[in-house]
């Protein structure tokens, strides 16, 4: 079973429902965001915004780690 597999075919490969499948999901996304630690940049460091269906801020060390925002708008006082 690989990672990028829809709730209904997880459900489908481990026999459950589909509702156990999301509750499950949604419940291994909300601890791997819990566990993560915002890095701290040094260096270089570049930083672009991609919108999506809300604005992204990204900023990347060159050569090293990334952080990505969502962000509720990219007004200077916001980012």
């Amino acid at each position: 079973m690989g990672l990028n597999l829809s709730n209904r075919q997880i459900a489908h490969e481990l026999a459950l429902n589909e509702d156990d499948a999301q509750y499950m999901t949604r419940s291994l996304r909300q601890g791997v965001v819990d566990a993560s630690t915002t890095p701290t940049l040094a260096g270089t460091v570049e930083i672009d915004e991609v919108y999506d269906k809300s604005p992204v801020l990204g900023m990347i060390e060159r050569g090293g780690h990334l952080a990505l925002y969502l962000c509720d708008n990219v007004q200077q006082r916001t980012i």
